[in-house]
């Protein structure tokens, strides 16, 4: 007995122990002839003789090794099972109805942020739950209890710190054999990770979606934009030459004024189209936008009336942006526009600029950046604000909740145009009844040698009977330009297609000064056309015509920088004046 073990104790100890007291009790290790340990519980007392002296001993040892193992194995049972909760983010409860106790394993305290000695009571769990969410718990829990069948759940709990986390719960009810009920017993697991990366799913695919919405229309845009802009040269053209043609005192002359306006109003709606589609035409250049913004305050206010008050907050060291200063007022006079509409009466407008750096980000309503550094526009407005289904749709075309004659619907498209084609991205914060606030990113300009836009010269002035060859598919259209000319003095030849322009280049009888021809017609582009005709007649000078931007041509290879184009819609004036400049280049 002496030399057993005596498991977190020392021997030596242990045997005065004995000697002293005259008894043990307890669990020794000890080594059977074969060698193998076993545990042992021991239970010991002294005998003594007539002088009290120790004269031997009486004891009960008990093989207790196979409980050992078990318990050893139970325990390891446990920590297993705390450590897979721990690592599935769950945790585990049991209410015993007799004895009315409730057990909570310890990776609960974990998951709901409370100490080891958290009051486990109905009042002190339910001031855990979120107040939203109460109700529907309780109702749970009783749907539980009353059909014996397990019950799944979410909820949500709000920490000690103000944390809010989500929770699945899974509860079942045991009962006895005669229907009692014996215990609750349930699981909860924490899935706010996991939410949060369905919500991002789901934003991002409802921002896929929205984007090839978007892409969609802005394809319908541009292509009705360039028909658009087709059918209003003609208009412009033939209100010009008529306005020629006619004394001032006319009775035609005034209707022909209101002709020419309508349609130059409506080539600027063309121009919002091609700037939702991203392809307006523009120039930029490096800006601070505080200053931008400080030179416009005046127009701003004056457009938002006395009624409404306007405050400008701008950050300091305020980093540049390379964008069109005309496409900055664009931005910001419609997103003023957009704010007075939605005050109905008095209100503030508050237009901030701020430094901020994203890294992938992905909110509720599917807004996306690319991380980098960015220049933070926000226009914020205390109107009316926005409904969901109203947000869904604001940057379409034509799109408009106010009634049809007070708008285009296209301020807002017009602003979404902007920013993407300056890389940049829009987000929209609104509330009914609580105003909105729009979001624009502009990436942060870096110096790296972006060319210059440059500009061609105009000189007005009319022809000295000129060959121009005139080569455009849309027959309206042609004629239209075709008699303009002839009117400024020049010597026209029509064609429809560049087939049959380029055999009467190659027929040689009509030496041509000008090739104006327009750059996408089918079978065969502008540029292609104008490569044969100057192989043909070399001395022949070329002026480009398109309803699409120089720059937007330019990029896809469809003209070079440098040469004479002409962008529909063009009035009288333009044409003769960069006619003139072609000719005489």
């Amino acid at each position: 007995i002496l030399q057993s073990e005596y498991p977190g104790r020392d021997s030596e100890q242990v045997r005065r122990a004995i000697l002293s007291s005259g008894g043990y009790k307890g669990e020794v290790i000890q080594t059977t002839k074969s060698g193998r340990r076993i545990h042992v519980d021991s239970r010991m007392v002294a005998r003594t003789d007539a002088q009290g002296e120790i004269a031997g001993w009486i004891g009960v040892n008990r093989d207790i090794t196979e409980r050992h193992q078990a318990e050893a194995a139970l325990q390891q049972s446990r920590r297993n099972l705390v450590q897979a909760q721990r690592i599935g983010n769950l945790g585990s409860w049991e209410w015993n109805v007799p004895q009315s106790t409730l057990f909570w394993s310890d990776e609960l305290y974990r998951i709901f942020g409370v100490p080891a000695d958290f009051p486990l009571t109905y009042e002190s769990i339910e001031a855990t739950i979120h107040p939203d969410d109460r109700a529907h718990n309780n109702v749970k829990v009783q749907e539980a209890l009353e059909s014996g069948q397990p019950v799944d759940f979410q909820f949500r709990i709000v920490r000690p710190d103000g944390a809010i986390r989500h929770i699945e719960q899974h509860i079942i009810a045991e009962h006895d054999a005669r229907g009692a009920l014996v215990c609750l017993v349930g699981i909860m697991q924490d899935i706010t990770e996991r939410r949060q990366a369905e919500t991002e799913r789901e934003a991002l695919r409802a921002r896929l979606v929205e984007s090839e919405r978007l892409e969609m229309i802005g394809r319908l845009a541009d292509g009705i934009a360039r028909d658009f802009n087709n059918m209003v040269t003609v208009v412009i053209m033939r209100a010009e030459l008529s306005l020629r043609l006619l004394a001032e005192g006319d009775p035609s002359y005034r209707h022909l004024i209101e002709i020419n306006k309508a349609a130059q109003h409506s080539a600027g709606l063309v121009r919002q189209l091609l700037g939702y589609a991203g392809k307006q035409e523009i120039a930029p250049k490096t800006l601070n936008l505080n200053a931008t913004i400080d030179g416009m305050l005046g127009l701003l206010r004056e457009l938002l009336g006395e009624e409404i008050d306007l405050s400008f907050h701008g950050a300091s060291n305020l980093w540049p942006v390379y964008i069109d200063p005309t496409q900055i007022e664009q931005v910001l006079v419609n997103l003023c526009i957009n704010a007075r509409n939605a005050i109905s009466t008095t209100g503030r407008v508050i237009i901030t600029t701020t430094n901020t750096e994203t890294e992938h980000e992905v909110w509720a309503t599917g807004f996306v950046i690319t991380p980098g550094d960015y220049v933070l526009l926000s226009v914020t407005d205390d109107g009316c604000g926005m409904a969901s289904d109203i947000l869904e749709h604001i940057f379409e075309p034509f799109y408009t909740a106010r009634p049809a004659d007070q708008g285009s619907g296209l301020g807002l498209a017009t602003v979404y145009g902007i920013v993407k084609q300056n890389l940049g991205d829009i987000q929209v914060y609104s509330e009914p009844g609580i105003g909105s606030t729009f979001n624009v990113y502009l990436p942060r300009f870096r110096a790296d040698g972006l060319p210059r836009a440059g500009a061609i010269g105009a000189l007005l002035a009319e022809g000295n009977g000129e060959a121009i060859l005139l080569v455009e598919d849309k027959a309206d259209l042609l004629h239209s330009t075709s008699e303009a000319l002839h009117h400024l003095g020049y010597v026209v030849t029509p064609c429809n297609t560049p087939e049959e322009a380029l055999q009467l280049v190659a027929d040689g009888r009509t030496r041509f000064d000008l090739l104006m021809t327009d750059i996408v017609m089918p079978k065969m582009d502008g540029r292609e056309l104008a490569a044969r005709c100057l192989a043909l007649q070399p001395a022949i000078k070329c002026l480009y015509v398109s309803g699409y931007p120089a720059q937007f041509i330019s990029k896809r290879g469809l003209i070079d920088d440098e040469v004479y184009f002409l962008r529909k819609p063009f009035s009288l004036a333009a044409l003769a004046a960069m006619v003139r400049d072609v000719l005489r280049s």
